[in-house]
């Protein structure tokens, strides 16, 4: 048996990872319309955690469709 790589990530890992992105996106797309600079710094600061977050754990083929969802999202924004 292989035992699973310390840096392996796991599907709870990545969605997470994912679940904060999104949360991030959504934080900017209301900062923009508000025309709250302080909140989109935040928003845009918390958006860049999680990207580098998700970009470490590499999230799998199962999360493709929402990878992409969350992108057409950032470039809405």
């Amino acid at each position: 048996m292989f035992a699973a790589s310390p840096n392996a990530s796991t599907p709870v890992q990545a969605g997470e990872a994912l679940d904060a992105l999104e949360r991030a996106l959504q934080e900017e797309r209301q900062a923009l319309l508000d025309n709250d600079a302080d909140a989109l710094l935040r928003s845009t600061q918390a958006k860049l955690a999680a990207l580098r977050r998700a970009e470490a754990l590499q999230p799998g083929h199962a999360e493709a469709e929402r990878v992409m969802a969350l992108s057409e999202l950032n470039r809405a924004n």
